[in-house]
């Protein structure tokens, strides 16, 4: 329901208990999606803050670093201070931003508009100096080709 005229229809056609039914589950799919717009993680000594554009996102991007925990993990631990960190297909940059507070240097690369304004964003929030990005894919071979870019923008 986005205007009044919206309102007036369903109070209408399907009566007030259904619009007030409409309007609850409305208001809480709003206050999902309006999250505090940013998060933190931590992983051993190391807090990072994510934004969070949606609700969607965040979940995401929370269930990532749960399931990817052991792994990120091990990364970590064997990054030493002196060494460089690339990250190809950096997605919204889960791995750059915790590698950043590890080692010296990161370089990440991303090909969706998206997630490369999200993760620079977040650079930024982190006040990450030691990060470069790169909004372009990687491949084995020089040249142009297709991206397939999802029906619905969706970070992540």
């Amino acid at each position: 329901m986005r205007t009044i005229s919206d309102i007036w229809d369903v109070a209408k056609s399907d009566g007030p208990l259904r619009l007030f039914s409409k309007g609850v589950r409305y208001t809480y799919n709003y206050s999902r999606w309006r999250v505090s717009k940013e998060y933190s993680l931590s992983l051993q000594d190391l807090n990072v803050k994510f934004s969070a554009p949606t609700y969607r996102a965040e979940k995401l991007n929370r269930s990532r670093f749960n399931s990817e925990n052991t792994i990120l993990v091990d990364v970590l631990n064997n990054l030493g201070r002196s060494d460089v960190f690339c990250d190809v297909g950096a997605n919204t940059g889960l791995y750059t931003l915790f590698a950043a507070g590890a080692c010296d240097q990161v370089i990440s690369f991303e090909p969706y508009q998206p997630n490369v304004e999200l993760l620079r964003k977040d650079i930024s929030k982190n006040e990450l100096s030691n990060v470069s990005l790169f909004d372009l894919a990687l491949s084995d071979s020089a040249g142009a080709v297709p991206f397939d870019e999802p029906d619905k923008p969706d970070v992540g």
